[in-house]
């Protein structure tokens, strides 16, 4: 796995010795183990590898070879099955995965992107044809920023070095205004675009081909062309297949020397994953490190209700369990999110949104980091795969399908398990199935954007669309499976761990997250999720033998960062002033309606008048606020 950054200049130009400083200094905030760069007059590439794998100490990156040069960041899942088709089996164990890579690509081109499995973004330039292509992983793992400025394209692992490049930056309206529009906690609209203008990062199995006339762009992973659900097979049948995918997902990804690490909650998702990583690593005589976030001390959490609030007692209960599992919980040492937000911000390079949970997993992977772990599993990506249960687009479309007989059964199997009306529940369904879309007055809620500015951006017609969407799937499954593979979803996901990973030296892994088992999940047909009154099926049903029994909480979640609202108070009065004194200094902000945020603020003081969410939005409004102060002086001092 690597850090990778460059320039080629299309025309044959030199690149600038100042441009080469630029991209390179910019990776020294990261953890690497080995830099490398090869130089031409008018090529530069460098890489900053780090040893995730056996292999990567061996690997040659960039590398040159017949007019072609190269740069990878990639850790290889399919590897065995990648070896055979090059007919080298014989080198599986030795071949460093950019090698690998490299030979695959050079045999079989870019067609062979949608075969290759794993973490990876790269860059290939064809002296001969004076062409580069771009290209990431299907899921989103790993990306690329880049720009084309002139004759030159620049691209880079990380964001920064790229706007320090650009002598007339600017900051890109739709970003900015998206952001602060939705308010909730995603971050962005599409799938290409940054907080600076004109520069890019690929998509999620985005393959991008950049010649001086033009710059084209292809999706190759398209799961849907030619679909066929999959109804051809008994519920034993789903189950064989399921567990044994799911152990080799998790087990590919499993390639570290060193020791492992896990984001461990009391939920099912990363205990599904800790059932194969567990047991798989006390076959070796090696502990698997979990890292929990819990509540600080002093703070009188609450576990009766719909959400557990502190899990320490579940995840200890999961390690005595499998009984080799190491546990670290997390409280961010008492200090309260806005005291550590601006580190944070140095590390994942734009304003976000999740705050305390980026803080607890950027811990959680630099303490893993110490304890000798090189590789952090996760299973973020499991709501929307492996744990996928929407019980209300499965009785709409039961409804929809007028399978009434099937619908009152389910209904009053999922009221007994859930402890619900069954008749308040029908009435519901019959309700949404009766009831159009209605946009609401204003979709942007209590955000403090500015709304003259983010209508006259487009952003009232972008986010009425998306609500539409989302009130029209979850009426029909055959909607809803679409945002099984969801690519919104996927970049911001992977962006976020990615920057974690280059700082900390730690590489996050989600089996959730694999494209196999994506693959295999919107296939499925709706009632393998949900059925009988159980919900999650895939791994209350088909893994219920492999976890441990107390996680098989019927109605209840995990709530990470429960303590917000108490974390906060213990340093409201000053954190409280310091916002409504930086909301002054920045009123005249393009994108902030400052005026009306700094009222929410003075109308109330006392914390108790916030939710966690009133307060996660001030704090990434104020992040806006500091990032588009800092890039205009930027701009202004150039």
């Amino acid at each position: 796995m690597s850090a990778i950054w460059g320039a080629v200049n299309l025309t044959g130009g030199e690149i600038a010795k100042e441009e080469i400083r630029l991209l390179k200094a910019a990776f020294a905030k990261c953890r690497i183990d080995r830099y490398e760069e090869i130089c031409a007059q008018h090529i530069y590439m460098g890489c900053g590898i780090q040893y995730f794998v056996p292999q990567a100490k061996e690997e040659q990156l960039p590398c040159t070879e017949s007019g072609i040069y190269f740069t990878v960041d990639a850790v290889l899942d399919n590897r065995r099955e990648l070896c055979e088709r090059l007919g080298i089996q014989e080198e599986v164990d030795t071949i460093p995965d950019g090698e690998l890579l490299f030979r695959m690509l050079r045999r079989y081109g870019m067609e062979c992107l949608n075969d290759i499995l794993g973490a990876y973004a790269f860059v290939w330039y064809n002296q001969d044809t004076n062409t580069i292509e771009i290209a990431a992983d299907a899921v989103g793992n790993r990306l690329v920023y880049y720009t084309k400025r002139g004759d030159v394209v620049y691209f880079s692992s990380l964001l920064e070095p790229l706007r320090l490049i650009a002598p007339d930056v600017e900051l890109n309206d739709r970003w900015m205004l998206d952001f602060l529009s939705m308010d909730y906690l995603s971050m962005i609209s599409e799938t290409e675009e940054n907080p600076i203008q004109d520069i890019y990062r690929t998509a999620p199995a985005q393959c991008i081909t950049i010649t001086q006339e033009e710059i084209r762009k292809q999706i190759y992973w398209q799961p849907f062309a030619d679909f066929r659900e999959n109804r051809q097979q008994t519920d034993e049948q789903y189950r064989e297949e399921f567990r044994k995918l799911w152990s080799q997902a998790v087990r590919d990804v499993m390639r570290s020397p060193q020791e492992t690490a896990i984001m461990l909650s009391g939920g099912l998702d990363s205990t599904a994953v800790a059932a194969i990583a567990a047991p798989y690593l006390k076959q070796q005589g090696k502990k698997l490190y979990s890292f929990t976030s819990v509540p600080m001390k002093g703070y009188d959490y609450d576990n009766s209700g719909r959400y557990i609030e502190n899990e320490q007692e579940d995840v200890e209960k999961t390690a005595k369990f499998y009984g080799n599992i190491e546990s670290t919980y997390l409280d961010l040492n008492g200090k309260t999110p806005w005291e550590l937000i601006e580190e944070e911000a140095k590390v994942l390079e734009i304003p976000f949104k999740s705050i305390q949970n980026c803080l607890w997993l950027t811990q959680g992977m630099e303490q893993a980091y110490h304890k000798g772990a090189r590789l952090m599993l996760t299973g973020s990506y499991g709501n929307t795969s492996v744990s996928f249960s929407d019980l209300d687009v499965y009785m709409n479309t039961l409804f929809r399908k007028h399978r009434y007989i099937r619908l009152l059964k389910e209904v009053q199997a999922f009221a007994k398990s859930m402890g619900f009306s069954g008749r308040y529940a029908l009435r519901g369904i019959i309700k949404d199935n009766l009831t159009g879309y209605r946009a609401q007055p204003s979709p942007y809620g209590r955000s403090f954007v500015r709304k003259k500015a983010a209508d006259d951006n487009g952003c009232r017609q972008r986010l009425e669309q998306m609500n539409e969407e989302n009130f029209k799937v979850v009426r029909d499954f055959e909607k809803y499976r679409h945002l099984l593979v969801h690519f919104l979803a996927l970049r911001q996901i992977g962006e976020s761990y990615m920057k974690m990973s280059l700082v900390t030296g730690v590489l996050e892994r989600d089996p959730t997250r694999d494209k196999r088992v994506i693959e295999f999940c919107i296939h499925l047909p709706v009632e393998q999720f949900c059925k009988n009154g159980t919900d999650r099926r895939l791994i209350k049903v088909y893994l219920k033998d492999i976890m441990p029994p107390h996680v098989f909480h019927f109605h209840k979640r995990g709530k990470q960062s429960a303590d917000l609202v108490y974390r906060m108070g213990t340093d409201w009065k000053k954190i409280r002033e310091e916002w409504i004194q930086l909301y002054d200094k920045y009123e005249s902000s393009r994108y902030v309606d400052t005026k009306r945020a700094r009222k929410d603020l003075t109308d109330k003081e006392n914390i108790e008048a916030y939710s966690a969410f009133d307060l996660t939005r001030h704090m990434y409004t104020l992040l806006l606020l500091q990032y588009e102060a800092r890039i205009n002086l930027t701009k202004s001092n150039k």
